[in-house]
């Protein structure tokens, strides 16, 4: 329905309902929470040419091993 009304840049009906909750629990600001000084993602031209060789190197290679060559998490192998 908001999609509809505002488009692709709307929320989410499941964000909606999250930031819904959050304001009827109290909340007052809409910024995001300060989080770790720690990026959320390691997407680097540096990080890009390591995944692209070690695929190259052992296309059987899993998301996890390429994660523990590159010594990053496994998420943001993604």
């Amino acid at each position: 329905m908001l999609k509809e009304a505002f488009g692709e840049q709307a929320l989410s009906q499941a964000r909606t309902s999250e930031w819904f909750k959050h304001f009827k629990d109290g909340r007052e600001s809409v910024e995001d929470d300060k989080h770790s000084d720690r990026p959320s993602t390691c997407i680097t031209p540096e990080m890009i040419t390591k995944v692209r060789e070690g695929i190259l190197e052992d296309r059987l290679s899993t998301m996890f091993v390429i994660a523990l060559d590159c010594h990053t998490g496994h998420v943001n192998a993604f």
